[in-house]
Formats: structure tokens, sequence, C-alpha cells
């Protein structure tokens, strides 16, 4: 993460390709499931160190940060710059913002342009517009079953924040504030009392000295804080991790590191490797709901693939396209992907939010309108309902229901069993926002949604200029802003790198580069956040 230049602001990102350069995709047998052959890495690799090698070229407008990643390579910055690379694919990463499609080819002696476009160079939205109510459509794909989830522990309150509190959780086990900034949220603790969370700081633990992200855990009863990307015997990795996950029953932890999938046990230290064998960049491994297997993103010779591994037999199942999310009973899973081959008639040349079946490969579109038509712009970042009869997604279509005319990414809801859609990212009237909208998750009862915005009018006296969170709730149509200080004061800056509900729904963590959430908040850094909701 580059130092601060203001808030955060990651916005969508358009990768073109110059001078030999591949896009990420397969046509052919894109509905396909096949076991991956496991491979030994070899003479394929190591004659990639003797080759020239390619540039990198980094296009920025506007003002924002992004994260480049390949092999062995991560680069996070704010301005345009070239980087001499080794050949092979490299992807950009805009947790605040669209990636589409995110990844490119670098070839020996040529170069691969990346273009990043912030927001704020976005055309200017259109005055606000109330939406049409919501309307049914023709045959939508079929949900997952109706369940309620049932964690293996069961969520208990964590400490004694009171309701409406602020909290900053990035700090070590005696309060000392981070000397460097908190790109992402990991995720919470199934029982509540911890959250996971990667930063580049030195001084959260004593000995961290690698220079680079690792992943911590931070108790919420004890203030306690570990590194979690350690070997057996706590010794610190040389290299950093770049995302993590809890496995449901919380004893154990999946970290992205080094371009490979390790799983650590925290009661022993123990780790295991388990994407051995898998040639490229392994990254954002995400367990099962049931907890049986992993997914998680492969990138290798220009080729971005799914991964389904199950734990207890190593067996792998790949999927030409990329990372995706489960659905609460491990059946399914919901993806984004630019492929025109997945489904029938997809002209519209953009990203949409498809469903895997995964006992027979089918794959259904579901970032339709009511009635079943294909969106006229992008689509990603989808994330199913507790109870898997929605899906809620990231859409910068205009055509999903009548009145959008913003001109900018909203959060929509699409129900998988009457096909109807809502536009959440709205005020309690229905009134369109007035900017981009970034980043959403669901309540843990369904009944309500976060997401991150730069709108001004969602709420009253909103006038920081910054993104901020809110909270929308479905039936009512009412919604708040919780990216406040404990006396509901709004921050002095934006949020950054999503947000995260904890399990018993009373409270959100988010990123922020905000100075008065807290007092004594002056590292002049983005840091990790707890907002009490009730």
């Amino acid at each position: 993460m580059s130092e601060r230049r203001g808030p955060v602001v990651v916005g969508v990102v358009l990768v073109a390709l110059v001078l030999g350069s591949t896009m990420l995709g397969s046509a052919a047998g894109a509905n396909s499931v096949t076991t991956a052959a496991v491979t030994q890495p070899g003479s394929a690799l190591a004659a990639k160190k003797k080759v020239t090698k390619g540039t990198l070229k980094i296009v920025v407008t506007g003002s924002g940060s992004y994260t480049v990643k390949g092999k062995g390579f991560r680069r996070s910055g704010s301005a345009s710059k070239s980087f001499k690379v080794k050949p092979g694919a490299y992807t950009v990463k805009a947790p605040s913002g669209l990636v589409d499609p995110g990844t490119v080819r670098v070839r020996k002696s040529k170069v691969s342009k990346i273009k990043v476009t912030f927001p704020a160079q976005m055309p200017a939205p259109a005055p606000s517009v109330t939406p049409s109510p919501l309307t049914t459509s023709a045959p939508s794909p079929s949900p997952s079953p109706t369940i309620t989830p049932s964690p293996t522990v069961t969520p208990t309150p964590t400490d004694s924040m009171n309701p409406g509190e602020t909290r900053r959780i990035s700090v070590s086990g005696t309060g000392i504030e981070a000397d460097d900034s908190t790109e992402f949220i990991d995720g919470w603790s199934p029982d509540g009392s911890q959250v996971l969370f990667h930063t580049r700081a030195t001084n959260l633990v004593p000995g961290d000295t690698n220079g680079d992200w690792d992943i911590f855990a931070k108790s919420l009863t004890t203030g306690a804080i570990l590194r979690v990307n350690t070997a057996a015997d706590g010794t610190p990795s040389n290299d950093g991790a770049t995302t993590a996950a809890w496995s449901p029953d919380g004893t154990r932890v999946a970290i992205g590191s080094s371009g490979d999938i390790v799983i650590k046990t925290l009661a022993t230290g123990a780790t295991e490797v388990i994407s051995s064998g898998l040639q490229g960049w392994s990254d954002g491994p995400v367990w099962s709901p049931d907890g049986t297997r992993i997914v998680y993103d492969n990138l290798h010779a220009g080729q971005e693939q799914a991964v389904i591994q199950t734990l207890a037999s190593g067996q792998r199942q790949t999927f030409p396209f990329p990372l995706g999310v489960w659905s609460p009973d491990s059946s399914k899973i919901a993806f984004s992907s630019t492929d025109s081959a997945l489904v029938p008639s997809d002209t519209n040349g953009t990203s949409d939010v498809f469903v895997l079946t995964l006992s027979n490969g089918s794959i259904a579109r579901v970032s339709t309108d009511s009635a079943g038509n294909q969106a006229d712009q992008g689509s990603n970042e989808p994330k199913w309902s507790p109870d898997g009869t929605s899906i809620a997604f990231l859409s910068q279509a205009r055509n999903l229901l009548a009145g959008d005319t913003n001109q900018a990414p909203d959060v929509y809801v699409k129900n998988l069993i009457t096909g109807a859609i809502q536009r959440v990212s709205t005020d309690q009237d229905g009134v369109q926002g007035n900017g981009w909208t970034f980043d959403l998750d669901w309540s843990p009862d369904g009944e309500s949604i976060a997401f991150s915005s730069y709108s001004s009018n969602l709420v009253l006296g909103d006038t920081n200029d910054s993104p901020d969170i809110f909270v929308k709730t479905l039936d009512t149509g009412s919604i708040s802003r919780v990216s406040t200080g404990s006396s509901g004061s709004q921050a002095d800056a934006g949020v950054s790198g999503g947000m995260l509900w904890s399990p018993n729904g009373t409270r959100i963590a988010f990123v922020s580069w905000a100075t008065n959430l807290v007092t004594g908040d002056t590292n002049g850094k983005a840091d990790v956040f707890v907002k009490r909701l009730r």
C-alpha cells in the first residue's frame, strides 16, 4: 500500500493489451468440469529465469491506488509506472472498484499496458430518479435449497463495546497504532471474537522484519494480536501473505502466501501446503461452508482458473473462470466472468454474474433484469444471501431497472426463485445514489446489506466528500451510515478495503483512512475499525 494521498479511491480498472499480450478466458469447454493433472515444477518454470524480461506498464488517470500481482511479484501504487518483469500472467486488483478483465500476459521483450481509471474521471452522474417497482421474470436459475446456515461455532458477544461505539483494532497488544496501512479485512472468526486482516505494519508484534504483508488475528476480548503466517515453530515468514480465510469451525486459517495455499492449524501451529504441484500463482482461498473443500484462484501461462480442492483426498477440480463464492449449502458457486461462451446468447461483451451447479456442471446467468434480458454493462462481486435464495452483486448496467440514470455502479439483489430484481444503493425513498458504489456484504439474518458508496444523497448530513459505509434494510428501505465515530460524527476521510458483518450481526468491521473516528489516531494510515450497531 502506498503512502496516504487522501482517502483511498479505487475505481474501474480497464486492462488493455499491447504488442502481443493475451486476455484471460477460454471459450472452448467453458462448461466442463475436469480434474486437474498434478504436475511437479520443472524445466518450464526454470526456463522462465533465463529469458529476457518484458515490460508491465501501468497508466493511471485520476487519484487512487492499485495492486498488481504475478508469480513472485506484488506491487502497490497510485501513480503511473513501468516494471521490468518476468514473462507470465499478471493481474490487477482493486478492492474498491471494478476490474474487467483484470489479467494480462507479459511476453519477453514486449510491453503489456494496464490502464487504471479512477471514479473522479468518470462522467458526472445524472440527476436522481426514483426507480420503478419490482417485477418478476421468466424462469431463473434454480436456487440452492432454502437453509438456515448452521455454523459450527455459536456466535457470542465479543467484548464490552456499547451500541454505536467505534473502535480501532489494527493496533498492537498494548494499543500502539500501526506504522503502516492495512489493506483488507480477511474475515471474522466463526465465534465473532477475532478479526483477520493483512497489513505491512512492522510494530504490531515483536520481530516483524520481513518488510512485507502479513496476516494478523486480533482478539476483541483480550486485545492480543497474533501473526498467523508463520512456520509451525513460530518462525516468521520471509515472504508476505496476501489473503486469508477462517475455517468454518475456527480451528484453521487458509492463507495465500508466495503463490501457494497454506493451511495453518492454530492450536499447534502446523502448516500444510495444499497447492503443491500446481504451476503458476495460487491465491484467494475460500472455505466451503461445510468445511470439506477450498476454492482458490490459480494463474498460469496467461490463464486464470478456479480450483476446488477436497481436503480429505486432495482431489482437484478446475474451472476455466475466476474465483467464485460458495452457496450456503456448498452445492453451487457464484462468480463473474467476461467469457461469452458460458451460456447461450451472451452478446453484451462485458462481465456477467453466473451460478455454477457443482453436481452437474450447469451454468446459469443471473445478472439479468426481471424478464431475463442481459445487462448492457458489466456486473461482478456476487454475494449469496444467507438462505441461498438471492444473490447480491455490483453492476454498472443501466437497464436492469427503469430509472437507472446515475451512470455509476449500484448494488442489486436478484431473487433466484421469482426473478425479481431490486436496486439496494438508494435512499430510504428509493432515490438513486449520486455517486459510485463498491463492496457489499449481507447481514447474517439476510435482512440488510452493507455497502460502500461515494453518494452524498443517501442520508442527511453527508458532507465529507468521501466514500462511506451504509446499511440498507431490504424490507423497509431504511438506510443508515455506519462508518462514523462513536458519537455519530462523520469521517474526515474515506473507507477502503471492504467491510464485513460479525457472525452475530451486531458489528461491522471496515478499513478507513479517517483520523477522527477514535481519539489518538495520528499514524496517517488506513486502519481497521469495528462499529457496534446494536
